[in-house]
C-alpha cells in the first residue's frame, strides 16, 4: 500500500507500507514491466511485520 507520494523534477517519491515479500514483488513488477524506470530504496524502517520503506522512482539513464 502506498502512503504517500511527492513529485518533483521528474523524480516519485513513494512511501510504501506492506510485507517484505510484498515490497519485493512490486520491486520486481516494477523492472519488468517498466524498464524505462528504477526505484532507489532510500530508507526503511520496520514495525514488527510491518515494513515502511521510503523510495524513490527514477528514469533510467540511457547513453
Amino acid at each position: 500500500m502506498i502512503v504517500s507520494t511527492d513529485e518533483h523534477e521528474g523524480v516519485l517519491e513513494l512511501t510504501v507500507l506492506g510485507s517484505t515479500e510484498r515490497l519485493i514483488n512490486w520491486i520486481n513488477t516494477v523492472d519488468e514491466k517498466e524498464p524505462s524506470r528504477r526505484i532507489e530504496i532510500e530508507d526503511i524502517e520496520r514495525k514488527g511485520n510491518v515494513v515502511y520503506v521510503h523510495c524513490a522512482v527514477k528514469p533510467t539513464m540511457r547513453s
